[in-house]
């Protein structure tokens, strides 16, 4: 787990660094949860800082409780596991990164985090991926739609160079892929569904996305 939220968080500062944007409310509504989820007060932030000094068991069970669930399936082996990287997610997972290093994660040190994500404009998903080759992700497409509107990412971090052996003496590869989209076309009004595409095995799996039941 710390492999993961250490390449989360430095995909997040070396995208921020160079993708700055902002955005534009789209309603109330929209606005609302925007805000809830991209500003975090400072009751959400020492939420998720004792969230994340909870155990491996206590923090598993948030993840698994954040991962986006399938609405359509056709592939036959597992599907990739999603989590959306909001700060609160982030801050969850760095706060726990630093009890296990025998660390404190502090109020000052998640204020830092929301203000990186208020000005990068872009939400991410991670997405746990797997492959029966180091070669697998150059056929993966991943998109997000909302309506009639399909929304391609603006970049994908981890689908360049190889993926690594997934340790199981399977024969198969892992990699996490974190597609980034502009948060200005997207409603958080209203639901989305993220599509996962693998096009030379032309599977797919399309999971559901409730703005209103992301932390």
């Amino acid at each position: 787990m710390a492999i993961m939220i250490l390449s989360l968080i430095t995909s997040l500062i070396t995208f921020a660094q160079s993708h700055l944007r902002t955005a534009t409310g789209q309603g109330s509504a929209d606005q609302q949860t925007r805000s809830r989820i991209f500003d975090l007060s400072d009751r959400q932030m020492k939420e998720a800082i004792a969230a994340g000094n909870g155990d491996l068991p206590s923090v598993t069970a948030f993840r698994s409780g954040q991962s986006l669930p399938v609405l359509e399936s056709s592939m036959p082996v597992a599907q990739p596991a999603v989590n959306v990287n909001t700060p609160y997610y982030y801050v969850v997972m760095m706060s726990y990164q630093a009890l296990s290093q025998g660390q404190r994660y502090t109020l000052r040190d998640a204020k830092k985090i929301n203000q990186q994500f208020s000005s990068l404009g872009q939400l991410g998903f991670s997405v746990k991926t797997s492959g029966d080759n180091a070669r697998f992700t150059d056929h993966i497409s991943i998109k997000l739609k909302q309506g009639p509107a399909i929304m391609e990412p603006d970049s994908i971090t981890g689908k360049d160079g190889t993926a690594d052996p997934d340790g199981t003496g399977s024969g198969r590869y892992s990699k996490i892929l974190i597609p980034y989209f502009n948060i200005s076309r997207i409603d958080f009004s209203q639901p989305a569904e993220l599509i996962y595409l693998d096009e030379e095995q032309n599977q797919s799996v399309i999971y559901e996305v409730d703005f209103a039941k992301i932390k």
